[in-house]
């Protein structure tokens, strides 16, 4: 997993900031994912990471 340079970084706080506030609801866990239900003001978002060696993925869904 290569490291994440500083716009890469920038970019996730930008889009986690839509989570503050929110209650996490329901943890989801697989064999290489790990999700985060979490619910608020403005909807529903999940927090996704792939933790697979050779394509990890972290997003933010709404």
């Amino acid at each position: 997993m290569k490291a994440l340079c500083v716009e890469e970084i920038d970019n996730l706080v930008e889009d986690f900031r839509a989570l503050v506030g929110s209650r996490l609801q329901k943890i989801y866990s697989g064999q290489n994912d790990l999700v985060f239900e979490f619910y608020g003001k403005r909807r529903e978002g999940w927090l996704w990471l792939d933790l697979h060696p050779q394509r990890p993925f972290i997003g933010l869904m709404r």
